[in-house]
């Protein structure tokens, strides 16, 4: 049932319309195998965020900062860093 109500939420939720109003660096995270949210959802949020980009979480599906959190963790770690080298 939660599952199910995921999916649907999921589904129905939309705020590409929105995109615009973010103003900050920002990081697109996903699982590999992601079905619930796929790689080219994400890829499209970086497409159309300023200042934003997509990293891809080998191995993992939805829940990438549990069942790959080295990973996760790592790619967190990076952008972290990155941004903080920023002027």
């Amino acid at each position: 049932e939660v599952t199910a109500r995921d999916f649907r939420t999921c589904h129905a939720f939309d705020a590409r319309d929105r995109l615009d109003e973010v103003n900050v660096p920002s990081l697109a995270v996903v699982g590999e195998h992601d079905a619930l949210t796929p790689p080219a959802y994400h890829e499209y949020l970086a497409d159309r965020i300023d200042d934003c980009e997509c990293t891809v979480i080998d191995d993992a599906a939805h829940l990438a900062m549990l069942e790959r959190p080295a990973g996760f963790n790592a790619a967190l770690s990076r952008f972290l860093t990155e941004d903080s080298d920023s002027p």
